[in-house]
C-alpha cells in the first residue's frame, strides 16, 4: 500500500486544478469536453462500484494490488484526466483539429495537437470514437509540467466499453517521467483493469 502512496504523491505533486475553469465562456465551438466525459465516468463508478486491479511501476520496482475505491478515490484518481482538458478559454485557438481514422477497430480519431507544444502544458489530445464523439472509446493524451523545481511528463490513457448506459470506463493507464532538482528521474507507470458487478 506504502508503494501505491508513493505514486499518488507523484500525481498529486504536480496536480493543478482546472476542473472550474470551463468553457461557457467560449465565442469559438469548444473542443472536446474531456471534462463532461470524467463527470460521467464518475457518477457510474459511484453507482456501480467496481472493482479495480492496479499494477503499479516505480523504476524497477513492480506492485500489484486488487482493491474496491469509494467515490473519493476515483475523484482523485479520474482527477488526472480532468486537468488534461484542452477545452479552456485560455487554450482556445491554439490546437490544430484532424480527422482520423483507426482501422484496426474500425473507429474514428479526433487529434488536438497544439501549434505551439512547448507553450502549453497538454500538447497532445486523441479521441477515439465510434460513429460520433459521443461513443468514446479510448482516450489518450500528453501532460507537461516544468518549473525550476522540477519536470514531468505523464502519457495517459482511459478506454471505455459501449454498454446500455454509454461508455463505461474499463481501463485506464499513466506512465511518465519526474525530475526533480538535485534527485535522480523516476520512471513510472501505472495500469488498472475496472470488473464490473454481473
Amino acid at each position: 500500500m506504502r508503494f501505491l502512496s508513493t505514486i499518488l504523491f507523484l500525481f498529486s505533486f504536480t496536480s493543478c486544478d482546472y476542473t472550474n475553469q470551463v468553457s461557457e465562456e467560449l465565442n469559438q465551438e469548444p473542443y472536446f469536453d474531456l471534462t463532461g466525459l470524467v463527470e460521467r465516468q464518475l457518477a457510474h463508478l459511484d453507482s456501480l462500484r467496481p472493482s479495480v486491479e492496479i499494477t503499479a511501476t516505480i523504476n524497477d520496482q513492480q506492485e500489484v494490488e486488487a482493491m474496491q475505491k469509494d467515490s473519493t478515490d476515483w475523484v482523485e484518481t479520474l482527477k488526472l484526466f480532468s486537468e488534461a482538458s484542452i477545452n479552456r478559454p485560455v487554450l482556445q485557438g491554439r490546437y490544430q483539429v484532424k480527422d482520423s481514422t483507426d482501422q484496426a477497430n474500425g473507429w474514428n480519431i479526433r487529434i488536438y495537437r497544439a501549434q505551439q507544444p512547448a507553450d502549453v502544458e497538454i500538447p497532445y489530445l486523441a479521441v477515439y470514437y465510434q460513429d460520433t464523439l459521443q461513443n468514446v472509446r479510448k482516450i489518450e493524451t500528453v501532460f507537461l509540467e516544468k518549473n525550476v523545481l522540477y519536470r514531468t511528463e505523464r502519457r495517459m490513457e482511459m478506454q471505455l466499453s459501449p454498454t446500455e448506459l454509454g461508455p463505461l470506463l474499463t481501463k485506464y493507464q499513466s506512465s511518465g517521467t519526474q525530475k526533480m532538482i538535485f534527485r535522480d528521474s523516476v520512471h513510472y507507470r501505472v495500469e488498472a483493469t475496472l470488473e464490473y458487478p454481473s
